[in-house]
């Protein structure tokens, strides 16, 4: 009796064994299956991104003195419609578009700047985008600074101050005609004074007489800037104001 229960312990012991290694092996070479957890899916290709082609030039180029009129050019190639602008200083210069196939846009703008550092952009955007050829079309912008300096004074010059004086000074009636007084301190100096309506003179330059320079103009419509501006040989300066016109 007791040889024969030693025996059937023997034989379980090894059924055992043999159980572990067999449930081993199943799980080894379950496909893709590792720990009862699915393969990672594969990450999506990235969609292509594509832009216009952008150029912003500005001649002369910065530094410049006042006064100085700037062109400010854009050029962008896209082959499908395209918007493009020009903006100074969030104002804006230019603005264009073109139709379908290859080409260029190209924008053109004019600008005098004043003394200070500027921000120039220009922006393309594309208005149809091929979504069929399978990628995403985004605009672009390009950006320039610009500094502007006050003019250098003639050696020996005088410094002087500028007071405007517009009559009348309250909304005129269009044609009304308007006097424009440029009283330039002191007394003795001497050179001219520009008038300007905005970034338009006024005429030309008026010689500065015993300390004074006049003009008699007519306004446009709307709400304007009157500018005068004394220039060498004494050192510049300039004063403005604003009038309603009707």
């Amino acid at each position: 009796m007791r040889r024969i229960r030693a025996s059937s312990f023997r034989r379980l012991t090894t059924a055992a064994v043999v159980l572990a290694v067999s449930g081993a092996a199943v799980v080894g070479l379950s496909g893709g299956v590792a720990n009862g957890q699915p393969a990672p899916t594969p990450l999506p290709t990235p969609v292509p991104v594509v832009m216009p082609t952008l150029t912003l030039t500005a001649n002369p180029p910065s530094p410049q003195i006042e006064g100085t009129k700037v062109r400010v050019e854009m050029s962008a190639d896209w082959p499908y419609p395209l918007a493009g602008r020009l903006v100074a200083d969030n104002t804006v210069l230019w603005t264009g578009q073109k139709g379908h196939g290859p080409g260029r846009i190209n924008g053109v703008a004019e600008w005098t700047p004043t003394v200070g550092q500027h921000r120039l952009e220009a922006r393309a955007d594309p208005t149809y985008c091929p979504i069929s050829s399978g990628v995403i079309c985004r605009g672009t912008s390009a950006e320039l600074t610009y500094v502007v300096n006050a003019p250098t004074p003639t050696p020996g010059a005088t410094a002087t101050t500028t007071t405007l004086t517009v009559t009348p000074s309250g909304p005129v009636p269009r044609g009304t005609p308007v006097s424009l007084l440029a009283n330039v301190a002191p007394a003795a100096a001497t050179g001219t004074v520009q008038f300007k309506d905005g970034n338009r003179n006024i005429g030309g330059p008026v010689p500065v007489l015993a300390g004074f320079a006049f003009r008699i103009t007519t306004l446009d419509d709307g709400q304007r800037t009157i500018t005068a501006s004394s220039g060498p040989p004494t050192r510049r300066a300039s004063a403005h104001r604003r009038i309603p016109s009707g």
